[in-house]
């Protein structure tokens, strides 16, 4: 694969993220090989250290990096300045610039609605890193804002920061009725009668991706809904701008997202990589962290073999070895709770992709290709033995994009122990059921 360019969603959680379908589905549809992924990252300091590591085109950022990355950035534009987040950042000429893309996605999902937000009383609901990005947005189209939050300092001091008003949880309801646009921005459903509370000729914004009662009740009474999907979509095409610096066409970014999500087995976790990052250690933790069975295919067809995958390579080559991992793998394709260690060059083969993608929760572990080296110390690797330093720089960067396209989240193994990345995977996890 050659002249691609390499983008990725960065945050803790990551593995919802819709983001890789809708940019995968753009590139099929322009027919370049550009690879969207998902990456996860504790911090913003995590994120831009990956980000250089893999050399991305591109990154879509997400909590809890969007404030703190802005100190790790050459350039910051306005308004991720005003807004103190930065959820698009992009590499331009060995610069790292950042954006914000957020609240231009508000402006735009209400005006494809054709709906004035000039003098409307709008209602945002929560005072976090969500809501300051709706609050510029609606605030700087001169709409008449007023903030809800639990917290009644947090709301005080946002609607302090952008000249608008604010009010105590306690009055939520009172404030929902008398709203023209309302905006939820709390991730946790809100426990109040909303389908006594709305009218049709309300407009309801929900940034949430899960179905809540307060999407329910809009879709019940025929309020004009504007969900959380329709959102992401929305900033998804100026970040596109900002990535490649031309415009998309929006029809074909709407049409792009909704039955084209891959559908999560959890039962069966591939962990793939380039060598040295240490696949079969943490494989082996993870299967015993969750009580599933561990597999490691290069260790199956040695049994096999009943000889070292180096003198496979020796006596019978290559290809010989790549038609047996292909036949293992097949093995395992309807074993349930299985975390299974596959071999670096496993994705060198587009069917194994293709049946890893389809089959497993692929976990992508990766480093800088000089980590990976130093952990090399056996001579039990036959690409290694056979090849100089150029050499497996140059597989490393010929499997690196294979990697990225097969994976479900890519994870940086440096500086972390086999119990913090196996602790990574089974978070993401646990936040998707």
């Amino acid at each position: 694969m050659t002249d691609y360019k390499l983008f990725a969603v960065t945050g803790k959680p990551i593995l919802h993220s819709k983001s890789p379908d809708i940019f995968n589905n753009i590139f099929a549809n322009e027919n370049v090989p550009n690879i969207y992924f998902r990456l996860a990252a504790s911090n913003a300091q995590e994120a831009i250290q990956s980000f250089k590591t893999l050399k991305l085109s591109g990154m879509s950022v997400t909590a809890p990096c969007k404030t703190n990355i802005i100190q790790l950035i050459d350039y910051t534009h306005i308004d991720a300045k005003k807004i103190n987040a930065v959820n698009t950042v992009v590499n331009k000429n060995g610069k790292i610039s950042g954006f914000n893309t957020d609240f231009i996605s508000i402006i735009n999902s209400l005006k494809n609605k054709n709906i004035e937000i000039a003098n409307k009383q709008c209602l945002v609901i929560g005072a976090g890193g969500a809501a300051r990005a709706v609050v510029y947005a609606l605030t700087t189209k001169n709409a008449k804002v007023t903030i809800v939050n639990r917290t009644i300092i947090k709301a005080k001091l946002l609607s302090t920061e952008f000249n608008c008003s604010y009010d105590s949880f306690e009055k939520l309801e009172a404030n929902i009725v008398k709203a023209e646009i309302i905006v939820n921005c709390l991730p946790v459903n809100i426990e109040i009668p909303f389908d006594k509370l709305l009218n049709k000729n309300q407009v309801l914004i929900d940034m949430v991706y899960k179905k809540s009662s307060f999407t329910e009740a809009a879709q019940k009474i025929g309020c004009t809904l504007i969900k959380g999907e329709e959102i992401l979509i929305n900033q998804a095409i100026p970040a596109y701008h900002h990535f490649f610096d031309k415009q998309l066409n929006n029809e074909i970014a709407k049409k792009l997202l909704s039955d084209k999500t891959k559908k999560i087995n959890f039962n069966k976790i591939a962990i793939i990589g380039f060598m040295g990052v240490g696949k079969t250690s943490i494989a082996k933790n993870l299967a015993n962290e969750l009580n599933y069975e561990f597999i490691d295919t290069d260790q199956i067809i040695e049994k096999n073999e009943n000889q070292s995958i180096t003198n496979i390579f020796k006596t019978k080559g290559e290809d010989y070895f790549r038609t047996k991992e292909k036949e293992t793998l097949k093995n395992f394709l309807n074993k349930n709770k299985i975390v299974l260690s596959c071999g670096g060059g496993i994705i060198i083969d587009n069917e194994n992709i293709k049946l890893l993608k389809k089959k497993f929760l692929v976990v992508w572990l990766f480093s800088s290709i000089e980590t990976s080296i130093k952990r090399i110390t056996d001579n039990s690797r036959p690409l290694i033995n056979d090849n100089s330093l150029t050499n497996i720089e140059k597989i490393y960067k010929k499997r690196l994009p294979l990697y990225a396209q097969t994976c479900d989240i890519a994870i940086n193994i440096e500086n972390k122990s086999i119990s913090e990345i196996s602790q990574t995977i089974i978070f993401e996890i646990e936040m998707m059921k």
